[in-house]
């Protein structure tokens, strides 16, 4: 009996379909290089193009609700303030929300082209943190040295490598390292870093408070000036 191959039975189509194809050795693949012909002026693709058009992303430093420039003094704290040194007179840099004194500088007015040797008592200022320089400055060039009934409080962050610190407060003013740290008004912690009250008109040096919470009554009305 003639043996009958199933391939000669089938068509064409088929045949090309099942018959396994001649072994065939295949270089390695290539690595894919556009043509320097078919790229835009400078050799560069429009991909790369497109990216550096992009505009670039600065990283930044994740902020809180409230920035860190707008940061309220906490009435615990400003209580224990008034309850050693005395009655805050005057608030140099504040606005109607935040103001701690009746009498106070509005940023309209700015308290820095303002003269502070006509203001009665103790002077209070807390600037914003990431502008402290130029107010600390304006603290040791109005400094009423001898007059223990006229001080100047600057609270700011114990940043005593900067150079506002090193020119505008040491050796300038007494300096002392608040603790607790302050948990600042809308907060639900305290700060992360450490607080330094500045007394201008004091013998310069360094120390520390332990400061006390003392709610004192609230100065709801103020005058604004500016």
């Amino acid at each position: 009996m003639k043996h009958i191959d199933v391939l000669d039975i089938l068509t064409d189509p088929i045949k090309k379909l099942i018959q396994p194809a001649p072994w065939v050795a295949i270089p390695p693949f290539p690595a894919v290089t556009p043509s320097l012909a078919l790229l835009p002026k400078g050799g560069r693709s429009a991909q790369q193009v497109e990216y550096e058009r992009r505009p670039a992303r600065i990283p930044t430093l994740q902020r809180h609700k409230r920035c860190q420039s707008d940061l309220e003094t906490p009435p615990d704290f400003f209580g224990a303030l008034d309850l050693r040194f005395g009655e805050m007179k005057f608030d140099l840099a504040a606005t109607a929300d935040n103001a701690k004194c009746l009498a106070y500088y509005s940023p309209t007015f700015d308290g820095l082209k303002r003269d502070w040797s006509a203001l009665p008592g103790n002077l209070w200022l807390h600037p914003p943190a990431g502008n402290v320089g130029p107010w600390a400055a304006k603290c040791a060039a109005s400094a009423p040295f001898g007059q223990t009934e006229r001080r100047i409080f600057l609270l700011v962050p114990a940043a005593v490598g900067a150079s506002w610190f090193q020119n505008y407060v040491h050796g300038k003013a007494q300096v002392l390292a608040l603790a607790p740290r302050l948990k600042f008004v809308g907060r639900t912690r305290p700060s992360h870093i450490d607080s330094l009250l500045c007394i201008y008109g004091e013998e310069p040096g360094f120390g520390t408070w332990r400061w006390r919470p003392s709610e004192t009554p609230l100065r709801s009305v103020g005058t604004r000036l500016g």
